[in-house]
């Protein structure tokens, strides 16, 4: 049981070395060895399954009371009795260029670009997650109000300040 927040933060440390460990084994064992990879990876898989229960406030599940969040995650979600979940924990939006690894927790991304509960994520409409997503990545920059084609196979935007941008490469 997860009872203080080192606990946890060892839990989440534990489950990034499985996840490294697993990674290994898909890139030096898989290509040349598929049935030794199924077998390897049995541990990391089961280890995982278990840690990944600590977001949960589910009694029987790791939880009786204890720490269960770090300051970046969603509420914790409840599992039934084979512990699935309806709703993912969290969902997490990240660029190419967002960095992954804190000194709490190598799975932890540092300034993602958007983070959802799995119960936001569940009830957004594409149209929200996308016009979320865009927002995050402007920032406060000008939203895009139209696209054309140019005959030269560019592309112009216009922007709602008025400007116009011409994308062809020169």
């Amino acid at each position: 049981m997860i009872e203080t927040s080192e606990q946890l933060y060892q839990a989440i440390e534990q489950m990034g070395r499985m996840q490294r460990i697993l990674e290994s084994y898909r890139n030096e064992i898989l290509t040349q060895n598929p049935r030794n990879f199924v077998v390897l990876a049995e541990g990391p898989l089961e280890q995982l399954r278990q840690l990944a229960h600590i977001g949960t406030s589910t009694r029987g599940f790791g939880y009786d009371g204890g720490i269960l969040t770090v300051n970046s995650c969603p509420p914790p979600v409840e599992v039934n009795a084979d512990g699935d979940s309806e709703f993912m924990l969290a969902v997490v939006v990240v660029t190419e260029e967002t960095q992954k690894g804190t000194a709490r927790s190598a799975q932890e991304y540092i300034n993602p670009l958007l983070v959802l509960s799995g119960r936001q994520y569940a009830s957004i409409s594409f149209v929200e997650l996308h016009a979320k997503i865009c927002d995050a990545l402007r920032g406060t920059g000008p939203r895009v109000v139209a696209q054309s084609s140019t005959p030269d196979g560019g592309v112009q935007l216009v922007l709602s300040d008025g400007r116009v941008l011409d994308t062809r490469k020169r």
